[in-house]
Parts: structure tokens; C-alpha cells; sequence
């Protein structure tokens, strides 16, 4: 309905908003039965609020907030009623069709009461009490929540549009950028950070002069510029927002802004280290002080940044150059005004470790600093003017001798941390080795479960490509193969090609990341070397890797894969599909699945090739238990299984007999069809004329086995559509027959007649 909308019950959504107090089991009736009265009243209010001009909209105004922000179970139910009602009557959202009795508010008083509630909660305002700014804040954040789910789920183009002139209509430019600040928008993210980069520009230039006057509440100011800080291209200077913070902070706000001014510093190229610090000793006086804890709490992830990136900042200002020599870089923090509690802490170090594993990938870039180094700095080669991760930890280590090292790993669960080429992984051993010289490197951090899969699976990939530098099997860890594998073939774990897969530790990582079902292809890509170069190592790992986890299709994919060509080409089959056969990390009956599905793969391929079907016979003969078992009773393919079992006989691994039987009781006269085919392609001319010998793989005692089985079954059986092909074959083999015999008696007769 268009113009005016029901206000109703909106009892049906969640009442577990940040500002609900828990309720005890004797208030909940009270709260049940207060609930509809309340937001019947709600109701009255916003319908007074069109069609009651003569009352005061004030007024009207005013209960809203303290129905709003008394924090009782109650108003949470009047806060979302209120919200919902609100939004629906401008259509950003519909509710279902209204009770009968229930008034109505029209859409022009709604966009109103919407302006009111964005300004009352985004501005300064004194003497306001606090239930109403509690309301107030109480009803924003809703709104927000509500437009950002719709935005998420709807159009943007229609959204956005509903957005700007049904909700914002009223207010400010400042209150619009605030409001879309807030919003969350991940699913247009480049459209929305389009429109806040325009509009925070405006703002930021607008405020920067002394003769405009920002009215907005200190924490949404740290949210305008904090999401500045967030975008990821933006043609704002960084200096304007500066100006625009210095422009708007007031005496018990100026210290709150610092952390804001220098990430803005930050953004800005040039500054030099001991301008920032100056800044950065400042900092940590805001939580000393104890300033506007609510705006403190949203400053948090900005002062941590502060913090982690001191270090990297101070090599910035050093360089390569006097960063390549422990004992200079050492002289170079010594120099510098620092705290070192703060820049040589964990997430600090860290953070210095990605960004010289950023600059070790680029490759060199000439510093400002090669400019003051003198005469000969043009004979440096690439190599002289490189980082040095060497010099960079034994620097840290002297001085910060008790910094834990084992946390620095852990902060480098960061999305910024990638490792991309030798270079960067070098790097990273450099730093780590020097550290950890005695092997007690704390390889378990690199199998635990990360936060940042990506940055994890960068490092593993570089483990697993440079095993020269940095190899798993020379630190704790479970082995892949153990001596009751009894392979013929034992791995050399000298060899770098295979030895980090010889870590199981290390596959079981990678499947358990991509179990998760989020990184399946990264992790294949780098699985993919081990396929050809030791098969064996791999699928033992996987048949040793129990996983809890619903996606598997990986590891499935990989055994699939693999068994093919590892049945027919590899000495250590037996033994390794002999481990998969007995294994519990996938269902039991998947394995075996997969494994018979390998032999049949291998028959279809090349079905007419005997060695394969004999190293199929041979490698299911030797699963235990049942393998052959199991295989010759598998429901397809039964060209193959009759080849298999005929083969089978003949090695005396079963009564070929008494199998057709049991077999001719799942498949009637489909068996018989099959074998007389099988008859025609395998038998050898020598029996029946015209077959065609392929593989030539019957003897004749086979053959009567089975023609002797199909007579059986259709001798009994009036026109038989088998009947012709049988007695094709039975009449060629005693014709045949026939001409030996008589070829025998001429040959009698002349031998005879010669004598």
C-alpha cells in the first residue's frame, strides 16, 4: 500500500538485542501480557503523530525515546515494533496485513520520525536526559540492522534509492554519511565505499573550516573516519581529514582523535617515524584516563594497528641498507626515541616479519636512505641491498631477549601474511632459524588450525616447494610409513622431493582445511606434486587421517585419482591398499567402494589387455580379507567379472562351477548372454573357428564349463532367444571336432597306406 501502512505487532522478531535485560522466570508472564498493551499504545502514538497535528509532535516524540530506552524486557519488543513500523510504512520493508481495529501512520510521518531518530542519536546535544538518548541510540541501531539485512537481500538500486528519499530525506548530508557508514554492505561493497568516498570528502573539506560547526557525537565522528581508513581506494587526501579532526576535536576529545590522526599519518606517504611516535606515546594515555568509554572501545582496533605498526614503520625509516648488519640495525633502534615494551611486542615483530616478507618478494626498491649512504652505494649489487631476516632477528633478540617468539608465529595468523615466492619463504626461515637454532622450531603452529586459511596454506605451499631450506621430517612429527606397512619399497626420506610428505602431520593440515569446504581447490593445487612423485606416501596418509568433518570430497577425489595407475604401476600396491582396506577414516564401505571401483576403471580402459586383468587378480587376491571376494561380486560390468573369474579359476582361487550359479541367481539370463559373448571374444580359433581370440584367454576346459552352465538354463527353456547363438557356437566346436577326427583318420590311413 502505498502513502500510509499498518503499525502491528511485531512481537515475532528477535528480542535478544544488545539492550534486553535477562529475564527471570516470574517476569516472563509479566512481560507476555504487558507486551500487546505496550505496543498497542505504540501504535496510538504513531497514528497521534499523523492525524493529531493539534497534539505535540514533541511530545509524541519524547514518550517514543523513553518507551525506547527504559532498559525493561518490554522495550525491546517496543524498540523493533517501532523500527519495523516505521520501514514499512516508507516500503523498505513489509509486514504482514494489519489486525482489524489497528490505526495507521502515513508515510510522510513516518520519514519524519526517522529523521528525528538519526539526528537525536548522531548529535551532541546537551540537555538531553538519559533515557532519551538511550532511546534514541536503542532505535538507531535498529534502523541500521534492518536496512543493512535489506540491502543484503534486495536490490541496490531501489534500496539505496527507497534509502535516500524515504528515510534520509529530512536529514542532514553529515547524518546521511553516518547512516551509510553504519550500514553494512558487503554484497555492494564497491558501489557504497563509491558513495562514501565522494561524501566523506565533502564532509571532511565542509568541517575543516573554522566557520562551520559539526554537531556529531564523538563516536560517530570516529566512525566516519575510521571507515575512510577502511576503503580501499580513495581520492581524499589524508590531510583534510586531519584538519577536519583537529577542526572538530574539543579539549576532552583531542587525545581521543590521536590514534585516528596517525593511521591518517600513516596513510600519508613521507612522515617520518619520530613525528608518528610522538604521537603514538600519546595513545596509550586514553585508556589511563578513562575518556568517553564507549568511544574508547570503538577506537580499540585502531590503537592495536598503532601498535603493530611500530617496528615495521622504524625499519621503513632505517632501510635495507643499514638493516643488512645486526650490529648496525642494533645501533639504528638504539638511536631511536621508542618504548620498547610496545614496538618490539609480539604483534609488533610480527607485523615487521610480514612487511619485510612483502619487501623480500617484491625485490629491492631503491630507499631514500641509498641517497645518504655516499660514495660506492652504486656498486651494491641486488643481493647487498636486500633485507636480512638474519640481522632483523638477532637485532629483536638483543634487544628484547625475553620476547616470545612462539607468540610472533601466532600473529602471523593475519590476512596480510602471504608467502608468494623462494625469496619471501627465505626470508622467513631466516628469521625463524636464527631464533630456533637447535631445531626446536615450533613446527606445531604451523598445523594448527588458523584463522587466516589463505596466509596458512601460503606457508605450507613454500615448505613444501623449498624443502632445501626448511624440512618438516627434521623437527617432531608422525611419520607416514611405519614398519607394519611392510612396503616393498621404503620412501627415502633424504630425497627433497618426497621428504616433507613423509610428515603426516602435514596432510592431515592440508585435508583438515579443506574438509572445511572453503579452501578445496588451493589445496589440491598444492597436493598436486605428491600424485606423481610418491603416490604411495600420500594415499597411506590419507588412509591414516580421521576427519569428524562432513566435506571429504577431496581426499575422495585424490583416492579416485590415484588408485588406477597405482594398482597397475606401483610395487608397493598390495601393501598400501591392504592399509586403505582395513581403515576407518572414511566409511568402510566407501573404501572398498572405491578401491573395486579402481579395478573395474582399469578393465574398461584396456579390456582386452591380460596383464592388467592378471594384476588386477593378483593385487585382489592379496586384500584381505575377502578382496577377490568382494570384487567378483561386485553388481556391473559383467564382461569383467566373468574374465576375472574365469582367470580366477584357472589359478584355482575358486569353483568356477558353483560361482556361475550363485551369480546366475542376481542376473538370470543377462550371465548367459555375457558369457556366450565372452566365449566369442576370448576363446581361441583352435576350439570355436569363428571367434575372434582376443586375448585367447579361454582353455577348453573353461569353455565346457561354460557351455555346459548355459546349456543347463536354456535347454529346458522353449524358444530361447539364446537358443541360436548356443547352438552357433556347439555346432562350429563339433564340426571342428569332426575335421580333427577325420584329419586323424586320413592321417591314419596314410601312414598306413605309405607303410
Amino acid at each position: 500500500m502505498s502513502g500510509v501502512v499498518s503499525a502491528q505487532s511485531t512481537t515475532s522478531s528477535s528480542s535478544s538485542h544488545q539492550h534486553s535485560q535477562p529475564k527471570q522466570p516470574n517476569q516472563l508472564s509479566s512481560v507476555c501480557i504487558r507486551t500487546p498493551f505496550a505496543l498497542a499504545y505504540v501504535d496510538e502514538l504513531l497514528s497521534d503523530y499523523s492525524f493529531h497535528p493539534l497534539k505535540s509532535q514533541q511530545f509524541v516524540f519524547q514518550r517514543l525515546l523513553s518507551l525506547c530506552g527504559s532498559a525493561t524486557p518490554v522495550s525491546v519488543h517496543i524498540a523493533q515494533h517501532t523500527v519495523r513500523t516505521l520501514l514499512a510504512a516508507v516500503n523498505l520493508i513489509e509486514l504482514p496485513p494489519l489486525p482489524a481495529g489497528r490505526k495507521l501512520i502515513s508515510e510522510q510521518s513516518a520519514i519524519q520520525i526517522n529523521s528525528l531518530i538519526i539526528q537525536e542519536a548522531t548529535d551532541e546535544k546537551p540537555g538531553r536526559s538519559k533515557l532519551e538518548l538511550d532511546g534514541a541510540k536503542v532505535l538507531f541501531d535498529l534502523l541500521v540492522e534492518e536496512i543493512s539485512e535489506r540491502i543484503q537481500s534486495e536490490s541496490i538500486v531501489t534500496t539505496i534509492e527507497t534509502l535516500y528519499y524515504k528515510v534520509l530525506n529530512f536529514v542532514l548530508p553529515v547524518h546521511q554519511i553516518i547512516v551509510l557508514c553504519r550500514v553494512a554492505s558487503d554484497k555492494f561493497k564497491s558501489l557504497v565505499s563509491e558513495l562514501l568516498d565522494e561524501q566523506l570528502g565533502v564532509l571532511f573539506t565542509s568541517y575543516s573550516q573554522k566557520q562551520n560547526k559539526c554537531s556529531l557525537r564523538p563516536e560517530f565522528v570516529i566512525c566516519a573516519v575510521s571507515k575512510y581508513l577502511e576503503l580501499e581506494t580513495t581520492h581524499i587526501d589524508p590531510i583534510v581529514a586531519i584538519n577536519f579532526l583537529k577542526q572538530v576535536a574539543t579539549e576532552s576529545t583531542q587525545l581521543l582523535y590521536q590514534p585516528l590522526i596517525f593511521r591518517l599519518l600513516s596513510k600519508k606517504t613521507g612522515t617520518k617515524y619520530n613525528q608518528k611516535e610522538k604521537l603514538r606515546s600519546q595513545i596509550d594515555e586514553i585508556f589511563n584516563k578513562q575518556l568517553l568509554s564507549a568511544e574508547v572501545e570503538v577506537l580499540k582496533p585502531i590503537i592495536m594497528e598503532t601498535h603493530r605498526e611500530a617496528l615495521r614503520t622504524l625499519l621503513q625509516e632505517i632501510g635495507p641498507i643499514i638493516a643488512s648488519n645486526p650490529n648496525s640495525l642494533l645501533a639504528a633502534f638504539n638511536r631511536a626515541n621508542i618504548d620498547r615494551a610496545r614496538v618490539f611486542s609480539p604483534p609488533s615483530v610480527a607485523a615487521a616479519v610480514i612487511w619485510l616478507i612483502e619487501q623480500a618478494q617484491r625485490g629491492f626498491q631503491r630507499h631514500a636512505s641509498f641517497e645518504r649512504a655516499g660514495p660506492g652505494i652504486g656498486e651494491l649489487s641486488p643481493a647487498d641491498q636486500s633485507w636480512s631476516g638474519k640481522a632483523f632477528a638477532e637485532a629483536v633478540m638483543h634487544i628484547n631477549p625475553t620476547l616470545s617468539w612462539v607468540n610472533v608465529i601466532v600473529y602471523l595468523d593475519d590476512p596480510a601474511f602471504r608467502v608468494e615466492n623462494r625469496s619471501g619463504f627465505k626470508l622467513f626461515v631466516d628469521v625463524f632459524l636464527s631464533v630456533y637454532k637447535a631445531r626446536n622450531f615450533p613446527v606445531e603452529l604451523l598445523y594448527k588450525e588458523w584463522a587466516n586459511q589463505d596466509a596458512q596454506l601460503t606457508l605450507l605451499q613454500n615448505v613444501i616447494e623449498h624443502s632445501d631450506l626448511f624440512c618438516l621430517i627434521d623437527y617432531p612429527h608422525r611419520s607416514v610409513v611405519q614398519p607394519s606397512h611392510s612396503l616393498k619399497n621404503v620412501p627415502d626420506e633424504k630425497d627433497s622431493n618426497i621428504a616433507n610428505w613423509c610428515c603426516l602431520d602435514l596432510t592431515e593440515t592440508l585435508l583438515s582445511i579443506a574438509d572445511r569446504g572453503s579452501h578445496i581447490q588451493a589445496v589440491a593445487r598444492i597436493l598436486q606434486p605428491a600424485l606423481p612423485q610418491c603416490p604411495d606416501i600420500l594415499l597411506l596418509a590419507i588412509f591414516q587421517i580421521h576427519t569428524s568433518l562432513p566435506h571429504q570430497s577431496l581426499r575422495e577425489r585424490i583416492i579416485t585419482a590415484l588408485l588406477p595407475n597405482f594398482i597397475c604401476q606401483h610395487p608397493n600396491a598390495i601393501a598400501v591398499l591392504n592399509v586403505g582396506w582395513n581403515s576407518d577414516v572414511l566409511p568402510r564401505k566407501k573404501i572398498h567402494d572405491m578401491i573395486l571401483e579402481a579395478f573395474v576403471t582399469i578393465y574398461v580402459k584396456a579390456s582386452d589387455d591380460q596383464q592388467k586383468l592378471a594384476k588386477i587378480l593378483d593385487v585382489a587376491h592379496d586384500l584381505k580379507p575377502q578382496g577377490l571376494s568382494e570384487l567378483l561380486g561386485i553388481g556391473k560390468e559383467l564382461p569383467f567379472i566373468i574374465d576375472l573369474a574365469c582367470l580366477a579359476s584357472k589359478r584355482d582361487y575358486l569353483k568356477l562351477e558353483k560361482w556361475l550359479e550363485d551369480k546366475y541367481k542376481d542376473y538370470k539370463d543377462s550371465l548367459i548372454e555375457n558369457i556366450l559373448t565372452q566365449i566369442k571374444r576370448r576363446a581361441p580359433p583352435s576350439i570355436i573357428p569363428s571367434a575372434q581370440g582376443i586375448g585367447a584367454t579361454l582353455t577348453p576346459d573353461t569353455v565346457k564349463i561354460l557351455l555346459k552352465f548355459v546349456h543347463a538354463h536354456i535347454i529346458h527353456v522353449p524358444n530361447h532367444p539364446l537358443h541360436k547363438p548356443f547352438t552357433e557356437i556347439t555346432n562350429q566346436m563339433l564340426s571342428l571336432q569332426q575335421q580333427q577326427q577325420q584329419q586323424q583318420v586320413n592321417l591314419v590311413r596314410f601312414i598306413l597306406f605309405k607303410v
